[in-house]
């Protein structure tokens, strides 16, 4: 149960970060975060939700890999896992130097928004949609029994998002980077920052 401490460790932090994280770390290559800075906040004002938070914010940093004692970060990262908003949100806005992805919570439709180039004025956006995901992807049980069948599982792709989302690696550095947002937010916010192998 969620709400239960002694059950998952944690509220929204512990059930929903692990989405942001888990896509953040699939798309820096497997890298854990740098630094970690992390709030927690309770607002419910159901006794169940009385002994976790229900509000988070994450702060990541991604130091240059080749020079880590450098202070420029090559990305940063917002997660704000909460369970206290008024509708269902699942929203994603990526920025960078030259361009802008911005993803839609309209499901079952998979659609962003494109920005490319810099201006002043951002350009008006391109509607791209995803392409719908194949058999074993397209359903959780299907992939979970593909994925966790011997013969089967030499069969997919390791280049598949859906695959390296699943990863044990990934999900190890996932682990341990909700494990330091944990102690930060005990620590007040306090940055919690590792030396990069």
């Amino acid at each position: 149960m969620d709400t239960d401490p002694a059950r998952s460790g944690g509220g929204s932090l512990m059930c929903f970060a692990s989405y942001g994280l888990s896509i953040l770390t699939a798309l820096m290559g497997g890298r854990a975060p740098s630094c970690i800075s992390a709030t927690v906040r309770q607002f419910k004002k159901d006794p169940i939700y009385s002994r976790v938070e229900d509000d988070a914010s994450i702060l990541l940093e991604y130091f240059n890999a080749s020079n880590p004692h450098s202070l420029s970060s090559v990305a940063t990262a917002t997660i704000e896992p909460s369970w206290n908003w008024a509708w269902n949100r699942k929203d994603m806005d990526f920025d960078a130097r030259t361009g802008a992805l911005s993803s839609l919570t309209d499901y079952p439709e998979s659609q962003h928004h494109v920005r490319q180039g810099w201006q002043r004025v951002a350009p008006p956006p391109d509607t791209v949609t995803s392409s719908p995901l194949q058999a074993p992807y397209d359903n959780p049980l299907s992939y979970l029994i593909d994925a966790s069948n011997g013969s089967s599982r030499a069969r997919l792709d390791p280049d598949n998002l859906s695959v390296v989302l699943s990863s044990f690696s990934l999900n190890m550095v996932v682990m341990e980077a909700i494990d330091r947002a944990y102690e930060s937010a005990r620590k007040g916010g306090m940055q919690m920052c590792v030396q990069e192998a």
